[in-house]
């Protein structure tokens, strides 16, 4: 496994923005012989989830199968052997190299590559400009005027986290979004013996997570209009 990043995780190692967390409840965002019992929330944070598939890695001693700081450069098929030879460069020494496989996985996702929005002006602007995507983790909003562009997923969950630090936030939007009722609405943070019971009978995380995909799978009929 090549990994252009210096650590597992994939999205959750690269957007660290505020109030970033996953839309499926984080004891089903799990391998199914791997559960977690502790997470702390319905909707775990970036930085919880990134936790466990590191853990996940360290556990199973998958290190050994993954190289980090490498990115893939070309693949290309080669007919004559039935087999892909593959260019990575080594981001640390800047070396290039090439590998061969007889399966190539495409795993590179798509939620890494920041993309400003054609707004006249942008290019001109001199204070900070932050993107999900590319977060500085550094900057601190608290007490700053503060301007949100759009309002997809990551506004979602941006807007929430930082309207209560912040002097003034404005959120510009193309065409308004709808947004369905959280599952945990009503029990979105775990009290601690929740968490030691998830931990204590393995069986009532089982039963939590069934019912969590339960209500997930009953409404996919609403995306088809059924």
């Amino acid at each position: 496994m090549y990994e252009k990043n210096s650590g597992v995780g994939g999205t959750w190692f690269e957007n660290r923005y505020p109030g970033c967390a996953c839309d499926v409840p984080s004891h089903n965002y799990v391998y199914s012989f791997e559960p977690k019992a502790d997470f702390s929330s319905v909707y775990a944070s970036s930085a919880e989830i990134c936790g466990y598939f590191e853990m996940f890695v360290q556990k199973y001693g998958l290190h050994k199968h993954i190289k980090e700081s490498h990115i893939v450069e070309n693949t290309r098929w080669m007919e004559s052997d039935g087999t892909w030879e593959v260019k990575i460069k080594n981001l640390l020494t800047g070396e290039s190299f090439y590998d061969s496989c007889n399966i190539l996985v495409h795993a590179c996702g798509y939620l890494n590559k920041p993309a400003w929005p054609n707004v006249p002006g942008l290019k001109d602007y001199k204070g900070v400009k932050l993107h999900t995507a590319d977060y500085d983790e550094s900057v601190s909003l608290e007490g700053k005027e503060v301007i949100l562009i759009g309002a997809g997923s990551s506004a979602v969950q941006t807007l929430p986290a930082i309207q209560s630090i912040v002097k003034r936030v404005k959120i510009f939007i193309r065409s308004p979004v709808w947004v369905l009722p959280d599952i945990g609405t009503e029990a979105a943070t775990f009290k601690s013996e929740e968490l030691q019971k998830f931990k204590d009978e393995p069986h009532s995380l089982m039963e939590m997570r069934q019912n969590n995909e339960r209500t997930m799978n009953s409404i996919f009929s609403k995306y088809f209009g059924i």
